[in-house]
């Protein structure tokens, strides 16, 4: 994604009132990097290397707040 990151992606498309779940993978989650991502309304923050339980659990969480 030339000159955008996954956050300002979550921004743009909730800006024009798209409302998707997100997930977040990051190789490093600050607390500042995950405070920003919940305002964003992202579900949830992973941090890389991650198992593959953690990431099912996740995607199955954020598809449950789905409307």
């Amino acid at each position: 994604m030339p000159g955008m990151d996954g956050l300002q992606l979550v921004d743009a498309l909730r800006a024009r009132d798209v409302v998707l779940p997100a997930i977040l993978i990051t190789g490093r989650a600050s607390k500042q990097l995950r405070l920003f991502a919940e305002m964003s309304g992202i579900s949830c923050v992973l941090e890389k290397l991650l198992s593959d339980g953690a990431l099912v659990e996740s995607i199955r969480s954020a598809l449950g707040t789905c409307d």
